[in-house]
């Protein structure tokens, strides 16, 4: 109900390439697909953007009345299978609290799912569909209704692929890989199931390119995870203390409150943009180091603690590559930056 009145007005456009964005970082890395025709629309429960219409205002309203019915049922026995495997995992006295947690997730879900069906027994997304989502409950649902319906499914990952199996596998007919290196080892993964893993470098520089001219000197960016924040403030310290000047842009998660103690040594970025173009780039585990390549940047893994290498070396494939240089100790990092500078990289 809440969606109905929430989203009354109805847009009518023909979809024969379709997307649907739930997150800004899966419309930044499918935005160009725009150039080839493919319509953007946005789960405006999760995400909104003033370029992109809403899902729920592309159905019809007598569509949509039909909701109060489908969306319930669905909901229903979402709910019913939950409780059965939670209570297989964890015991029936957990149960309740692992569904009452999942209850929001399961309507947003069930309504996701009647919005996007109802689009795809319209005939739209026949030409393709773009999905940014990976194996979460989206993706998997998303790959269920894509192989109902026969409709080609194209994956953009909006984030970086595991190493391990996913239960209910990838999603996407296609499925393009942020590297060569997770190309080749989700390709044995997955050998037997029916997903094509693609790399293209130049596919990889419309997702991570945000085409920032150089026009400054390089500075030192170091991009915190919004976990964790003591090790974040570790790296920082050293930095400071070993005297080079350091630039920081936050993640949309983190508090600047978490680095009061470096506070006045060091200099936020608030541009994203700005701050992974043509800089050395530090992160501990994250996709800014492969964005950072895309983007005339020097990336840096700071693996000082033990939990963020073991994350690169056996969970992450896409950061395991030569071009993202590792510092493991605080040692080999002033290395790194002493060679760079040394080299007259703008230090």
């Amino acid at each position: 109900m809440y969606t109905i009145f929430r989203y009354r007005n109805i847009i009518s456009i023909e979809l024969p390439l379709l997307a649907v964005v739930r997150a800004p970082a899966s419309y930044q890395k499918m935005s160009f697909l725009q150039k080839k025709g493919v319509i953007f629309l946005a789960d405006s429960l999760a995400f909104n953007d003033c370029e992109v219409s809403s899902l729920y205002t592309a159905v019809a309203l007598f569509k949509k009345i039909q909701s109060l019915v489908y969306v319930p049922i669905y909901s229903l026995l979402d709910f019913l299978k939950i409780y059965r495997d939670v209570k297989k995992t964890i015991g029936f006295i957990w149960a309740g609290d692992a569904l009452m947690y999942f209850s929001k997730r399961i309507i947003h879900k069930c309504n996701f799912e009647f919005y996007l069906q109802s689009l795809f027994k319209r005939g739209c997304g026949s030409e393709g569909y773009y999905t940014g989502n990976k194996e979460d409950r989206f993706a998997l649902l998303e790959k269920r209704l894509c192989k109902r319906y026969g409709i080609q499914c194209v994956c953009i990952p909006h984030g970086l692929e595991y190493s391990y199996k996913m239960p209910g596998g990838l999603v996407g007919d296609d499925f393009y890989c942020t590297s060569n290196n997770a190309k080749n080892y989700l390709s044995k993964l997955y050998g037997e199931q029916t997903v094509n893993f693609h790399f293209d470098e130049k596919v990889a520089a419309k997702m991570f390119s945000r085409e920032v001219k150089k026009n400054k000197e390089r500075v030192i960016v170091f991009f915190p995870e919004s976990r964790e924040p003591e090790v974040n403030l570790k790296i920082m310290k050293f930095l400071v203390a070993e005297g080079f000047k350091l630039h920081v842009k936050l993640h949309v998660k983190d508090s600047v409150e978490n680095y009061l103690p470096v506070l006045d040594r060091i200099e936020i970025i608030e541009l994203f943009d700005e701050a992974i173009s043509n800089n050395i780039c530090l992160a501990r585990k994250s996709t800014v180091l492969v964005e950072a390549l895309y983007n005339n940047s020097i990336a840096i893994s700071v693996l000082i603690d033990n939990r963020d290498k073991s994350y690169v070396n056996l969970m992450f494939p896409s950061l395991v590559d030569p071009k993202i240089l590792r510092a493991e100790t605080f040692l080999q990092l002033k290395k790194e930056l002493t060679d760079i500078k040394e080299e007259g990289l703008d230090v």
